[in-house]
C-alpha cells in the first residue's frame, strides 16, 4: 500500500510555470481556435502548459516571430496522418 505523498512531496510533482494562461493569451501564441475558448481538450491544454513552462529565452523568440508563423494541429481521429492529395506544393 502507497503512503501518502507529503506537501513536500506534491510540490516536486507540480509543473513549474514560469508565465500566467493570462500572458499566454496576450502574447497571442495560442492556436486561433483557442483564442476566445481556451483550452477544450487535452491537446489544447498541452499546449497551453508547454508554452507556460518554456524557458524565457525562447518564449521571447516565439513572441517575436508570432506574426511568422501559424500552428498546424491536426484533427484528433486523424492520427496526424497527412493525406497526399491535400499537401500542397
Amino acid at each position: 500500500m502507497n503512503a501518502p505523498m507529503s506537501t513536500k512531496d506534491k510540490r516536486k510533482t507540480q509543473p513549474k510555470f514560469l508565465r500566467d494562461s493570462d500572458r499566454v493569451v496576450d502574447d497571442l501564441l495560442l492556436p486561433s481556435e483557442m483564442i476566445f475558448s481556451g483550452p477544450n481538450n487535452k491537446r489544447q491544454e498541452a499546449i497551453l502548459h508547454v508554452l507556460r513552462r518554456i524557458p524565457d529565452n525562447a518564449y521571447s523568440s516565439l513572441v517575436v516571430q508570432s506574426d511568422f508563423f501559424d500552428w498546424s494541429i491536426s484533427f484528433l481521429k486523424s492520427r496526424a496522418r497527412v493525406r497526399e492529395d491535400s499537401v500542397v506544393c
